[in-house]
């Protein structure tokens, strides 16, 4: 009996002192074409959120440009894009 209650709290005592584990965040990079200039813009910006802000992941997405990457920002796939003002006159706004 004693030994299944000092397990008990040996375990518990565990569990209390382990680290908690931060959940990790992503950002997805919306660029465009990977010969375009805006794509190693976006490495750049991807690389200087990793490195600065604590538990980001990022990704750099090369797409077909402004209108895909303001589609994609729109179904939440996206946090970060770059684009041409008169992207949106495509998108009819």
């Amino acid at each position: 009996m004693k030994r299944t209650i000092f397990g008990v709290a040996a375990a518990l005592a565990l569990a209390a002192s382990a680290p908690c584990a931060q959940a990790q965040s992503f950002i997805n990079v919306l660029t465009g074409g990977t010969s375009g200039v805006y794509y190693p813009l976006g490495v750049a910006i991807g690389k200087i959120y990793g490195d600065k802000i604590p538990n980001v992941k990022t990704q750099v997405q090369a797409t077909k440009a402004s209108v895909e990457n303001l589609i994609l920002l729109q179904q939440g796939r996206g946090e970060l894009a770059f684009t041409r003002r008169l992207a949106e006159s495509g998108l009819g706004r």
